[in-house]
């Protein structure tokens, strides 16, 4: 990555997706800590799914339900 990408990409609001259930606590935590983050709760997601999607995703937050193997962060 090039120093121009990287500065680029510091400048813009993280992206945060969470794909398992999580307390409402921790959302809004989460929110009161990052407020220029862009949260997204989509749960119930295939793992094909969620392969499609995570390149647009600065963080993954999962617990148990989804299984992040090597081949969805490919």
């Amino acid at each position: 990555m090039t120093e121009g990408a990287t500065q680029h990409q510091a400048k813009q609001a993280p992206r945060i997706l969470i794909a398992d259930r999580i307390a409402q606590e921790g959302i809004d935590l989460l929110r009161a800590q990052l407020p220029e983050a862009e949260i997204d709760v989509r749960l119930g997601l295939k793992p094909e799914q969620v392969r499609a999607i995570i390149g647009d995703y600065t963080a993954l937050i999962v617990r148990s339900e989804t299984q992040v193997t090597s081949d969805i962060l490919a």
